[in-house]
């Protein structure tokens, strides 16, 4: 250990003193790419003290991802930046570090591994018998014959499949109700529009258009700028339930850098006239002057980007006033059917789109991802959740098979994830962050923004 005045070497300690200096660290470093379970690493999570682990151990790694308890480095450059965005945020880190403290608790504590260990032992496969050798294809047909007991305990599992997490309450305005509300969206029709299209566009996904309203603040006076506004069932929305002066854009892929579409709301007899910027977000300058808007929504976009999704959140981050407000939602690739498609042997990937390539999802994001994303490129997230919002159905012998190793997932099953998120007004001017686990084979200009 080298001699230097910001190294205090305390060599071995006891234990008391030990949790005492993990809870009173700002954050806990681990940088050995040998751990087999880290212990220490856990003990400084329950100290709600949160963790910045090499990618070098997959159980570090593992510890971080599911917990969201603390940030992940791969070199020095991410060492360095991953340092100082958790030491210049004091609520990152107390957020990180209550995940982490949940994550040990619910986890590790001595009647968790109990009960995990009977689970494992129980679920073994039975021993060759008659002094038969096992082989690969033995081993496989015991595997195979006690899968049914499996089943059948984790078909008796306390919680049902389709009650498996806990879904945040459907946020209606005030006065109205959600069949109201599904009856005025059904009725938003697009001046030369698929009208069939739309209306199962809405039947599937109402749900969504309510949850993305919920998460834009109720002030008067905001200006907000909605991306992808059409086919504007949220604007519709923002519309009559927002104070706010709404700016719209789109891209429809054409020479044209302005347009206006009729929308008509056949329930209420209104027909608006809404103009739109249009301009492709991950490669031109957004058309507004710095610090524009209050809010912006960026939603079912992400997924859809083909190359650069960090040209349009600093471009985001760039229109929004400081302290402005960014509202995102994007598929959950960790929902709970693809989990179920995984296990059955089928493809979760999106199919090709009629519309182009930008028609289909092109890369779906974890909660996890998106919070490092957004963390990276100046975003503090103050919400984010998933949700169901169409009814599937769930009731799958490859699930059933599966609900215990998913108790600690019953907060990220959710087909959708909704975040909002605020701008760090010192990040206004930071470089642009291309994390390695996202962008790969980039120009070498580039690279210093990874």
């Amino acid at each position: 250990m080298p001699s230097h005045p910001d190294i205090d070497f305390r060599g071995f300690v006891s234990a008391e003193e030990k949790f005492s200096l993990m809870a009173g660290a700002l954050l806990y470093v681990m940088p050995s790419g040998k751990e087999s379970f880290s212990i220490v690493t856990l003990e400084a999570m329950a100290q709600a003290t949160p963790a910045l682990v090499t990618a070098k151990s997959d159980v570090l790694t593992d510890h971080v991802k599911e917990s969201g308890g603390g940030l992940i480095y791969s070199d020095y450059e991410s060492f360095a930046a991953r340092l100082y965005e958790m030491l210049s945020n004091e609520s990152e880190r107390e957020r990180m570090g209550k995940l982490g403290r949940e994550y040990v608790v619910n986890r590790f504590v001595p009647e968790k591994i109990r009960a995990s260990l009977i689970e494992a032992v129980e679920s073994c496969p039975t021993p060759h018998e008659d002094g038969v050798e096992s082989s690969h294809f033995a081993s496989t047909q015991m595997q195979t014959a006690s899968l049914p007991k499996i089943r059948e305990r984790a078909q008796t599992a306390p919680t049902p499949l389709y009650d498996f997490y806990d879904s945040t309450a459907l946020p209606l305005p005030r006065g109205w109700s959600e069949q109201e509300l599904r009856e005025m969206l059904l009725s938003v029709q697009v001046e030369d529009g698929p009208v069939e299209e739309l209306k199962n566009y809405v039947r599937a996904d109402f749900k969504r258009f309510i949850y993305t309203l919920g998460l834009v603040p109720e002030r008067s006076g905001q200006t907000i700028l909605e991306l992808g506004a059409n086919p504007y069932f949220t604007t519709t929305l923002l519309s009559k339930f927002r104070d706010a002066e709404l700016h719209l854009a789109n891209f429809f892929d054409n020479s044209s850098r302005e347009g206006t579409q009729k929308v008509a709301v056949h329930q209420t007899g209104e027909v608006v006239d809404y103009s739109f910027r249009q301009f492709n977000i991950e490669e031109d300058a957004f058309p507004y002057e710095d610090d524009s808007f209050d809010v912006v929504l960026f939603c079912e976009i992400i997924e859809h980007l083909l190359s650069d999704p960090v040209h349009a959140l600093v471009e985001i981050r760039r229109v929004l006033k400081p302290g402005g407000i960014l509202v995102l939602t994007t598929p959950n690739v960790a929902r709970t059917e693809n989990v179920r498609k995984i296990i059955a042997g089928e493809n979760i990937y999106d199919p090709y789109s009629g519309y182009g390539a930008y028609g289909r999802h092109n890369r779906e994001y974890t909660k996890q991802e998106l919070t490092e994303l957004l963390n990276a490129n100046g975003f503090n997230v103050n919400v984010m959740f998933t949700a169901d919002v169409n009814a599937e159905d769930r009731a799958s012998n490859h699930l059933n098979a599966v609900v215990p190793l998913l108790q600690h997932r019953r907060s990220d099953l959710g087909q959708y994830i909704f975040c909002q998120c605020v701008v760090n007004q010192g990040s206004k001017d930071s470089y642009a962050v291309r994390p390695r686990w996202l962008y790969r084979s980039m120009p070498q200009e580039e690279e210093s923004e990874h």
